[in-house]
C-alpha cells in the first residue's frame, strides 16, 4: 500500500490538557477488537476500572461516558488515565487516530489532519508554503488524481486573487454553486451545538471586507477540502459536486468569519466547529452534496 500526505502532516502533536475543545468530551468512543481484548485482561485496580466502564451493548462496545459527556478516563487534569497508566500505544485505534482521517483505494492510502481538531486547524491554517501531497505515485494515479493535481494547483496560483482562483477551476469543471439561501439549507441539517445554529444564523448579516493577509489560510482551506473529498469521487462518479462542496466549504467559513472578530483564533474555531458540524455527520455531508446535483 502507498500511503499520500500533505506536507505538514507529520508536523502535528496533540497539545492535550491545553486544548479548549477536548476531543474526549462529547463524542462516542468506540472500542475496537484489539484493543477491547486487551482491556478486558487488563490487571490490577486500572483493569477492573476499564472493564467498568466499557458498554458491550449496540453495534460496537463503547466507553460509558461520565457528566458533561466526557470520556471515563479523562482525568480533573484533562489527560489520559489509559496514556498514564498503560502508555500510549494502548489508546483505542479511534483515539489514536484522531484528528488523522484516511481515504483508501486499491493500492493506495490517503491520510491527512482534520479540521475538527483546533490544534490541526491552527496548524493547517499557519502553513505558509504551498501545501504538497507526499507520496509514491504510479502511472494509474494519472487518471484519478492527475486532475485532482490541477485542481491543487490552480488553488494554489498566489498571482492572483482567491477569488480569481476559485473562477479558474470553476471554469475547468464548468460548474457553478447553486442560487441558493445556504443560511437556510444547513439551518435544515442536523445541528450539534447551539453556537453554530448563532453562527449560521449572523450570515444573515452585513460582513466586512477581508485584509488581504488571510489569502494564504483560506488558500489551505480550499486544498484541503479538495484533497479530503474530490479523489472520493473514483467511487461514486460525484466529481463534480464533491468539488462544489469544497468550494461551498469554504464560502460558508469565509462568510461565517467576515461577521466575527479577524483573528487567526476566531477562524481556527469557524474551521473547527464546521467541521465538527458538517465533515463529522454522514449524513449532512450527503445531504449537501445532493443539494449540489441540483
Amino acid at each position: 500500500m502507498r500511503v499520500f500526505k500533505p506536507s505538514y502532516y507529520e508536523k502535528f502533536k496533540c497539545i492535550a490538557e491545553k486544548c479548549r475543545h477536548n476531543c474526549c468530551i462529547g463524542w462516542e468512543i468506540d472500542v475496537d477488537e484489539e484493543k477491547l481484548i486487551g482491556y478486558m485482561t487488563a490487571q490490577g485496580d486500572f483493569g477492573n476500572r476499564l472493564r467498568e466502564s466499557i458498554s458491550l451493548e449496540g453495534d460496537c462496545p463503547h466507553f460509558v461516558l461520565g457528566a458533561n459527556d466526557r470520556c471515563p478516563f479523562l482525568n480533573e487534569h484533562n489527560l489520559c488515565d489509559i496514556i498514564i497508566n498503560m502508555g500510549e500505544e494502548a489508546l483505542c485505534q479511534i483515539c489514536s487516530d484522531h484528528p488523522r482521517f484516511v481515504n483508501c483505494s486499491e493500492e493506495r492510502e490517503e491520510v491527512g489532519l482534520g479540521l475538527c481538531c483546533e490544534e490541526a486547524a491552527r496548524l493547517i491554517l499557519t502553513y505558509e508554503d504551498k501545501t504538497k501531497i507526499i507520496g509514491e505515485e504510479s502511472e494509474d494515479d494519472a487518471v484519478i488524481f492527475g486532475v485532482r493535481d490541477m485542481v491543487i494547483e490552480k488553488l494554489q496560483n498566489r498571482e492572483k486573487t482567491i477569488d480569481e482562483r476559485i473562477a479558474d477551476v470553476k471554469e475547468m469543471f464548468r460548474i457553478e454553486l447553486p442560487q441558493k439561501q445556504w443560511d437556510i439549507e444547513f439551518l435544515k441539517l442536523e445541528r450539534l451545538d447551539s453556537a453554530w445554529t448563532g453562527r449560521i444564523m449572523a450570515m444573515r448579516g452585513q460582513g466586512h471586507e477581508l485584509s488581504k493577509d488571510w489569502s494564504i489560510p483560506f488558500e489551505q482551506i480550499l486544498v484541503y477540502f479538495i484533497y479530503r473529498y474530490m479523489s472520493e469521487g473514483q467511487f461514486d462518479g460525484r466529481y463534480n459536486e464533491r468539488v462544489l462542496f469544497a468550494l461551498l466549504s469554504f464560502h460558508i467559513i469565509r462568510e461565517i468569519f467576515k461577521r466575527s472578530e479577524e483573528t487567526l483564533e476566531a477562524l481556527v474555531e469557524i474551521c473547527r466547529m464546521y467541521s465538527a458540524e458538517i465533515e463529522y455527520s454522514e449524513e449532512n455531508v450527503e445531504a449537501l452534496l445532493e443539494q449540489l446535483n441540483d
